[in-house]
C-alpha cells in the first residue's frame, strides 16, 4: 500500500522543476526530424486533436518482490491472466491507439497551435488534467486524466517545450527529484529507471515514448548513464508525478480516517483554498496564460480514483518512507502545497531566463572528411555560440506574469546579456566514426571549453582512425553523427545572480519548499544541446546477385564373402548416384567489418542477405560462419549393379557361424526403382577458414524418392552437397574470396568462386566415396540494377 506522503513544499517543488524544463528551449534539429515553431502560441485555445477511445485494459501487473509467497503469485498470475486476456480482446482498439498517438506525436513535437492541439489530448490520454479554452477538463477519448488540471499557462509552455530540441539526462533529473522531495543526498536514479522500463499504465507509456528517445538501443537496454529524454518526456514525467503524488496523499489520507479530506470514493474533490489572503475581481475576458483566480481551486479529478493506475509507486513509496508522514493532516499538506505554489512561480523569470538560451554550432569546411588509413583524419574547428533571445523571453515572461496575475505578482524584464562562463563537455554518438579532440594529444581535455565574453566555446572534430585498410576504390558515403553539447549553466555568470535572490523573504509562508530552488537548479545545471555533424566516410558495402550450381558423384561398394553360410555366400554390388544442382539469383550484401583485435584484412569481409545483418553464427565441425543461404534445384541419378562396378573394396570375409544372417540366396524381392529424381533443398554458404568460403547443403528429410535401388548412399539419401561435418576426414581445396580491393572496384561486376570436396572412406568389405564440385558466381548490382 503507498503511504501517505508529506505534501508540504513537494507538490510545489514539483511545480518548480515543471517550470525549469523551459531551459531546454534552443534552436537546433528536433530528435524526431520534424520542423518546429519554437515560439509561444498565443492564440486562441484550439479544441483537442482527435483520438479514438481508449481500449479498456487494466495496469500492467507487477510480480512480486517475493516470488516465494504462494498467495501472492497467484493473485500475480491471475492479474497476469486477466491482463492478457483483456488485451486480445482489446487488440484492435490498443494498436489504433498506438498508430494514433505515435502520429499525433509528430504534430505535437512540432509546436504552433496544431501542437497544443496535440498536446491537449496526448497529455490527458497520459493520465494528466487539462483545463480546455471554456475552463473545464477536457475530455478526450473517454477519459479526463486525473489531478489538478493543467492551466491555460501550463498547456502553452508544454507545448513549447516539447517542440524545443535538447533534453535532460536521466540522472539529473532523477537528482533534481530528490532535492524536490526533501530527499538529498538519496540516489532515486535506479529507482526512476527502473519504474520507466516498466510503466502500467497503457497511455501514459504510449505518449512517454512516442514523444522522445527510449531506453532501448538496438537489442540492448541502455545504461543508466547514457539516457538521454527529450524536454517533452521529462515534462510529461514531472506533470505525471505531480499528479500522482496528489492524488496519494488524498486516497491514502481518505484509507487512513482522515476526514478532513473528502471520500476517496467521491470522482470529483474540492481543494481548500482559503489560506490565499489577495483576490483579483474576476478579468472581463479571458486573455492566453492568463488566471484570474487561484489555479490549485479547480477540481482534482481522478477518473478510476479506486483503482489509479499508478506508472511511480515506488517512488512514491521511498519519498513516504524517507519522512514522517504522520506530521501533518491531509488538509494540512495541502493547504502548505496551495501556499508554496503561490509564491515558487515568482521564479520563473529565472527559468524563462534560462529558455532563451539558443545555440548555434558552426563547422569548418563541412563535410568533415574521414581518412581511409589506420591513423586520424580530416580535422575540422567547431564553434558553439550561446546567445539569449530578448524577443522569445519577453513573450515567456509575460505569458507567465499573466498566469500569476490572480497572486498579484509580477516578474520584472531586463536585458539579457552573452551566456560566458557556460561549462561544455563535448560528446559524439559514434567515435568509431567522429572524434573529439585532434588526435595529437595534448594536456588540456580535447572535450571540454568554457564560453568566452561572446558566449562562444570552441572545439576540434577530427575523423576516427580506421579499424582496417580500406580498399582504394571504396565509394564515399555522407553520414550525419550527432554530437551532444552537456552545457553545465551554473558555472555561467547567469547563475551567479541566483544568490541575489531573497528566497527567505519570498517564502513568506514558511513552508518550506522555496529553499530548495537553488539547490535544484545546480543539479538541473546540464541541458544538453544537439547538433548533427556531415562526415564523408567511406562505404564498407557491396550488393551482389548470388547464384551457385554443383555437382556431386557418390558411390558405394559392398564386397562381403560369408564363408560356410551355404548357397550363394558372395555379396558384391555397388550403388551409385550422380547429382547437379542449381540455384536461383539471390541479393546478398557483402561487407568488410571494422575488426577490434587488429589489422586482419579479408579476415572480417563477410557476406549477408541483403536488408539483414552478419549474425555471426557457426555451424561449427569445420563448416565456420553462416554467410547466406540458397535454395537448390537439385537432378539426381541414382543406379545400383550387382556384382559391382567401379572402385571396390577389398574383400571381407566373414565367419557365418556365430555372425547371424548372411548366406542363402540373395534376392531382391521388389522390382527395382532407380533413374531420375528431383527435389529442392536449402544450402548453406559458409566462411570455414578466413578468406574461403564453402557452399553446403542441409540434410534432406525427404525418404522414400527410391523404394528400391541398392544401397542407401551416405551422408545423405537422396544426395545434397555434403558438410565438413558429415566427414571425418573431407579434403577440400578453392573456395577462395576475391579481394577487398577487387570487391570494392566497380569495374569488376563479375567473381566466379570454385571449390571441390573429396570423402573417401574405405574398410574392409565397404567403400563409400563423395566427390564435390561446385561454383558461386556474384554479380555486382549498381543503383540495384545486375551488372553482369
Amino acid at each position: 500500500m503507498i503511504r501517505r506522503i508529506n505534501m508540504g513544499g513537494r507538490f510545489a517543488a514539483l511545480a518548480v522543476i515543471a517550470a525549469l524544463l523551459l531551459t531546454g528551449c534552443v534552436p537546433g534539429p528536433n530528435a524526431n526530424d520534424v520542423h518546429s515553431d519554437t515560439s509561444l502560441f498565443l492564440g486562441s485555445l484550439p479544441a483537442p486533436a482527435t483520438l479514438p477511445d481508449a481500449p479498456d485494459i487494466p495496469p500492467f501487473p507487477t510480480q512480486p518482490e517475493n516470488t516465494s509467497n504462494t498467495k501472492a503469485m497467484t493473485a500475480y498470475n491471475k492479474a497476469m491472466d486477466d491482463y492478457q486476456k483483456a488485451f486480445q480482446a482489446n487488440q484492435a482498439k490498443a494498436d489504433a491507439q498506438k498508430a494514433a498517438v505515435t502520429k499525433l506525436a509528430k504534430t505535437a513535437m512540432a509546436g504552433g497551435e496544431k501542437g497544443v492541439a496535440a498536446w491537449e489530448s496526448l497529455l490527458v490520454t497520459a493520465g494528466i488534467s487539462v483545463l480546455g479554452g471554456d475552463g473545464k477538463p477536457l475530455t478526450v477519448g473517454g477519459q479526463t486524466g486525473m489531478g489538478s488540471p493543467m492551466t491555460d499557462a501550463d498547456l502553452r509552455l508544454q507545448a513549447l517545450l516539447a517542440a524545443t530540441p535538447g533534453g535532460l539526462r536521466l540522472t539529473d533529473l532523477a537528482d533534481t527529484l530528490s532535492v524536490a522531495f526533501g530527499m538529498t543526498g538519496a540516489d532515486l536514479t535506479p529507482i526512476l529507471y527502473t519504474e520507466l522500463n516498466n510503466i502500467p499504465d497503457l497511455g501514459f507509456r504510449l505518449v512517454l515514448w512516442s514523444v522522445g528517445p527510449g531506453l532501448i538501443d538496438g537489442n540492448k537496454f541502455l545504461p543508466v548513464d547514457q539516457v538521454e529524454l527529450s524536454w517533452a518526456q521529462v515534462g510529461l514525467i514531472v506533470h505525471r508525478l505531480a499528479d500522482e503524488i496528489l492524488m496519494s496523499t488524498v486516497i491514502t489520507a481518505g484509507a487512513a480516517g482522515d476526514e478532513s479530506i473528502p471520500s476517496a470514493d467521491a470522482a470529483v474533490l474540492q481543494v481548500d483554498t482559503a489560506s490565499f489572503h489577495h483576490s483579483l475581481p474576476a478579468a472581463v475576458s479571458h486573455r492566453p496564460c492568463e488566471n484570474t483566480d487561484d489555479p490549485m481551486k479547480q477540481e482534482v479529478l481522478n477518473q478510476k480514483i479506486k483503482e489509479v493506475n499508478f506508472g511511480f509507486d515506488q517512488i512514491l513509496e521511498t519519498v513516504s518512507k524517507w519522512e514522517d508522514s504522520a506530521a501533518a493532516t491531509g488538509a494540512e499538506i495541502l493547504g502548505k502545497t496551495l501556499n508554496i505554489v503561490r509564491t515558487l512561480t515568482s521564479y520563473a523569470n529565472l527559468l524563462a531566463k534560462m529558455s532563451s538560451i539558443h545555440a548555434r554550432f558552426s563547422l569548418s569546411d563541412p563535410p568533415l572528411v574521414r581518412t581511409k588509413e589506420m591513423v586520424p583524419g580530416e580535422i575540422s574547428d567547431l564553434t558553439i555560440t550561446y546567445s539569449y533571445d530578448d524577443d522569445s523571453w519577453g513573450k515567456i515572461r509575460e505569458c507567465i506574469n499573466s498566469s500569476l496575475k490572480y497572486a498579484g505578482l509580477e516578474i520584472p524584464g531586463k536585458p539579457l546579456d552573452a551566456p560566458s562562463g557556460i561549462d561544455v563537455q563535448l560528446s559524439t554518438t559514434d567515435p568509431s566514426v567522429l572524434r573529439v579532440g585532434d588526435g595529437k594529444g595534448g594536456n588540456k581535455p580535447v572535450n571540454a571549453d568554457e564560453t568566452d565574453s561572446n558566449g562562444v566555446a570552441r572545439f576540434k572534430l577530427s575523423g576516427a582512425p580506421q579499424k582496417d585498410r580500406i580498399p582504394d576504390r571504396a565509394k564515399p558515403k555522407n553520414l550525419s553523427i550527432d554530437v551532444h553539447a552537456l552545457s553545465d549553466l551554473k558555472s555561467s555568470d547567469f547563475f551567479k545572480d541566483v544568490t541575489s535572490v531573497p528566497w527567505d523573504a519570498v517564502d513568506a509562508f514558511g513552508t518550506g519548499g522555496l529553499s530548495l530552488i537553488p539547490e535544484m537548479l545546480g543539479r538541473t545545471k546540464f541541458i544538453t544541446f544537439t547538433e548533427s555533424i556531415p562526415v564523408q566516410d567511406w562505404d564498407l558495402i557491396a550488393q551482389f546477385q548470388a547464384s551457385a550450381k554443383g555437382k556431386i558423384t557418390v558411390h558405394r561398394a559392398s564386397n562381403v564373402d560369408w564363408q560356410g553360410c551355404g548357397g550363394y555366400s558372395l555379396i558384391n554390388r555397388s550403388t551409385d548416384a550422380t547429382s547437379t544442382f542449381t540455384t536461383p539469383e539471390t541479393a546478398v550484401t557483402a561487407a568488410l567489418l571494422s575488426n577490434d583485435f587488429g589489422d586482419y584484412g579479408d579476415q572480417a569481409f563477410v557476406f549477408y542477405p541483403k536488408g539483414a545483418s552478419f549474425s555471426a553464427f557457426d555451424f561449427g565441425n569445420g563448416d565456420g560462419l553462416q554467410m547466406f543461404g540458397l535454395l537448390a534445384e537439385y537432378s539426381t541419378n541414382k543406379t545400383t549393379a550387382a556384382p559391382a562396378t567401379g572402385d571396390q573394396p577389398e574383400r571381407k570375409l566373414e565367419d557365418c557361424d556365430g555372425a547371424g544372417g548372411g548366406g542363402g540366396q540373395h534376392s531382391d524381392p521388389e522390382p527395382q526403382d532407380c533413374g531420375v529424381r528431383t527435389y529442392a533443398m536449402d544450402l548453406n554458404v559458409t566462411m570455414p577458414s578466413p578468406r574461403h568460403l564453402f557452399v553446403s547443403g542441409q540434410q534432406s528429410d525427404e525418404h522414400g524418392l527410391w523404394k528400391n535401388c541398392g544401397d542407401g548412399l551416405v551422408p545423405n539419401d537422396p544426395t545434397v552437397a555434403p558438410s565438413m561435418q558429415s566427414c571425418a576426414a573431407p579434403q577440400s581445396k578453392g573456395g577462395k574470396v576475391p579481394s577487398i580491393d577487387d570487391l570494392f572496384d566497380p569495374s569488376k561486376t563479375k567473381f566466379t568462386i570454385t571449390g571441390s570436396y573429396s570423402c573417401i572412406r574405405n574398410d574392409p568389405g565397404q567403400l563409400d566415396q563423395v566427390y564435390y564440385n561446385w561454383t558461386l558466381t556474384l554479380c555486382r548490382i549498381v543503383d540495384g540494377k545486375p551488372q553482369c
